[in-house]
């Protein structure tokens, strides 16, 4: 299973923007909000079952849906065996938070809660988390020691250290989402 968090994902995209990385064409981006790329595939043997998108919001409900329906829309292509690909759709879990550079309250609690949650009820043989954030530690820690594989895909702006010493496998988002050599 693949589990986004987007604030993450998106501050540190937009940092790197700010610092003169120029996005590849196909990167799906709404600012402060979410992106995604569609280049991005994780090779592996396993199967995903669904992959999460925990997005903030800034706006009323109809903002909100907006968002939801263009995560929906967006497309996850993952390689499981050779000459196989897979597609799945963005699941959006959305948050509503206030102005444009505040944090929602819970994102990053409900996305730990979903995997361990999937962790304990044996859903998946492996976890995919999409963040760069020491705060996840933790829960890789819990995710092995409950027998998970833990995968680990951030970019290289603002990467924990130990976040990416944990994982089993470590992808570095910079080459799927900006141009190589653009800087």
């Amino acid at each position: 299973m693949i589990f986004v968090d987007g604030e993450n994902l998106v501050s540190r995209y937009e940092s790197l923007l700010e610092k003169g990385r120029k996005s590849r064409r196909e990167v799906i981006y709404e600012p402060q909000t979410f992106v995604w790329s569609p280049v991005f595939t994780a090779r592996g043997e396993y199967i995903v079952q669904r992959a999460i998108y925990y997005a903030s919001v800034v706006g009323d409900d109809v903002r909100r849906s907006s968002i939801e329906d263009r995560l929906r829309a967006t497309r996850v292509y993952m390689d499981h065996m050779p000459h196989y690909m897979h597609e799945n759709p963005l699941y959006p879990k959305t948050f509503t938070r206030q102005k444009n550079r505040d944090l929602a309250k819970g994102l990053d609690v409900q996305l730990t809660v979903d995997v361990l949650s999937n962790v304990y009820q044996d859903n998946c043989e492996a976890v995919l988390l999409m963040a760069g954030d020491g705060d996840y530690v933790p829960v890789l820690e819990e995710c092995i020691r409950r027998g998970k594989i833990a995968i680990v895909a951030a970019f290289s702006d603002g990467l924990s250290r130990n976040l990416g010493q944990v994982a089993d496998t470590l992808y570095l988002l910079d080459d799927y989402y900006f141009d190589a050599g653009a800087t």
